[in-house]
């Protein structure tokens, strides 16, 4: 009984997964960008990424989809709630607090729209992010990191050599800069959501990233992206990251609350 459980659960979630790649390669279609799935690149909590194939012209693509938010295991979202400004008032905020399926289905929408919307405000301003394609109503198809046969891997997962250490970490504060000037701050930058190929890295996963206008924690935010950027070199002393952080917010004039 319980072996036939888990079989019929399984069942479920591999048709789900199956029905949300489905519905994007339609919509994909429908806009006149065809593609064709290649491999399941990763799947995490949250969403799966595919690598697929342009019918058009055999280039690839990352084409990242939320999971549907009935299989997904949403946590409390006080911090959620703490950090976005949200529109739909007081019966929306007790909707997410309850975690009902209101307020569910508006934290997927609203993750889903904030990557799209902060990855489409960056695109012109920055090599150093993939690239959006096109929009679909559960996810977005991105410009691929990596070859057919070789994604481009993690900094967590790889030591890169020393002596590109302090280009690359000029490159992700200089990023952290960027973001900041465009009113956001990733939320959860780290060597796991950094990739790294021919010598560049790429921030990935923006679903996450805060408005500085709507959050209370902006100082706090900001020092913690700073921190686990320099860990990953062993830079992380708190007076160094307390200046770098002091000195961007003197910068915007943001205030610390």
């Amino acid at each position: 009984m319980v072996a036939g459980s888990f079989i019929e659960l399984a069942t479920n979630i591999y048709q789900s997964n199956l029905t949300e790649l489905e519905t994007a390669l339609q919509e994909l279609t429908q806009k006149k960008f065809p593609v064709i799935p290649i491999r399941e690149l990763k799947s995490g909590k949250e969403a799966k990424v595919w690598v697929v194939k342009s019918e058009n012209d055999d280039s690839l693509y990352a084409l990242k989809l939320y999971h549907d938010f009935h299989a997904r295991a949403f946590q409390t979202q006080k911090n959620y709630l703490q950090d976005r400004y949200v529109a739909d008032g007081a019966a929306i905020k007790r909707a997410m607090r309850k975690g009902n399926e209101v307020g569910r289905q508006f934290i997927q929408d609203t993750w889903i729209m904030r990557e799209q919307y902060f990855l489409k405000k960056l695109a012109s301003q920055t090599k150093y992010i993939p690239q959006m394609v096109k929009a679909v109503r559960n996810g977005v198809l991105l410009e691929y990191i990596g070859d057919e046969l070789h994604p481009a891997p993690r900094l967590s997962d790889i030591k890169i050599p020393q002596e590109v250490w302090q280009h690359t970490a000029d490159i992700l504060l200089d990023l952290i800069d960027l973001f900041l000037a465009n009113g956001i701050i990733h939320g959860d930058l780290s060597a796991f959501n950094v990739l790294w190929w021919k010598e560049k890295p790429y921030v990935i996963d923006f679903p996450q990233a805060i408005d500085i206008r709507e959050s209370k924690r902006v100082p706090e935010l900001l020092k913690r992206d700073i921190k686990n950027v320099l860990n990953y070199f062993g830079w992380d002393t708190e007076d160094i990251v307390t200046k770098i952080a002091n000195d961007l917010i003197d910068r915007y004039r943001i205030a610390l609350l």
